[in-house]
């Protein structure tokens, strides 16, 4: 037996009759417009699989999404934090006077509240360890090597520019917080990451791109931890890719167009070829037209 509908505590059918549900007034108005003006659509969010003939799993899935703004973004806490350049071609220990050493490793000789290490420009892969009197070192082949005493608050390591691979080893942080930003992040197996507060690794990509035509872009995020995690707080794995573009594409179509003989001085329009099969001619054209009034 088929029940009618409930709505409120009312049947549907009697909550409207004689009346016409004012959620079902809509208007909608078709015009005709002239030849020469063709409409654009704004694009939607795309989520398909790559491969249709595989089950729908989390490598088997894209999903195109705005911008997403993480809650624990290194830079909304740097200002009042103690900052590092390890670059190579940073200022080295003359940057802040707890530093000391000289070459390829430096000793930060006090502990901090709120610790970041900025990796510079260039493509690195560094390692966080423990040292013997258990103060920590990030190492890398492309950095000066930093010995210090753990924060008392947040140790953050942060990728920068170019491609970085930060590799975790053993390290019990205490009550430090741990925040990693790079495009790849691993935790190998066997290795041990211990704090009574956060635990958060963000691979994060990213590219700004002003162009005109088409582009390719080869962006990757990573976090792979094989290893033991163990926190008092928050852990958190996020892998994310931020593209920022602004892409023109010129009006290939309409510049190969001529204009429609037999009209006015001031009357202009385009002959489009709606029939072109050249792979640069944009699908979709937008022609545009300045009206003034000459008297």
């Amino acid at each position: 037996m088929t029940k009618n509908p409930k709505f409120r505590g009312f049947k549907v059918s009697n909550l409207f009759e004689g009346m016409r549900p004012p959620f079902l007034r809509k208007r909608t108005v078709v015009e005709r417009l002239e030849d020469r003006v063709l409409l654009s659509a704004e694009p939607m969010l795309q989520q398909n699989r790559p491969d249709a003939t595989q089950p729908l799993a989390v490598d088997n899935l894209q999903i195109e999404v705005g911008q997403v703004q993480s809650a624990y973004d290194i830079g909304s806490f740097a200002g009042y934090s103690t900052r590092v350049d390890l670059s190579n071609t940073g200022p080295g220990a003359g940057q802040n006077s707890a530093l000391s050493g000289s070459g390829d490793l430096l000793s930060l000789n006090k502990s901090m509240i709120n610790l970041v290490l900025d990796l510079g420009a260039g493509n690195d892969e560094v390692q966080l360890s423990t040292e013997s009197d258990g103060r920590l070192r990030l190492s890398g082949s492309s950095i000066h090597d930093l010995v210090f005493a753990r924060p008392t608050g947040i140790l953050a390591i942060r990728g920068g520019d170019g491609l970085d691979r930060v590799l975790l080893g053993d390290a019990n942080l205490g009550s430090t917080s741990l925040i990693v930003e790079a495009e790849s992040i691993a935790l190998p197996y066997g290795k041990s990451l211990t704090s009574s507060a956060d635990l958060v690794l963000r691979g994060l990509s990213s590219a700004q791109v002003d162009a005109a035509g088409d582009i390719a872009l080869d962006l990757n995020a990573l976090v792979d931890v094989q290893g033991m995690m163990r926190a008092g707080g928050q852990v958190v794995l996020e892998a994310s890719l931020q593209v920022q573009a602004l892409i023109t594409h010129s009006g290939v179509v309409v510049n190969d167009s001529p204009l429609v003989d037999g009209r006015g001085e001031n009357d202009i329009a385009v002959a489009l070829d709606r029939n072109t099969t050249d792979p640069s001619h944009y699908p979709l054209v937008l022609v545009s037209y300045s009206i003034v009034c000459q008297e």
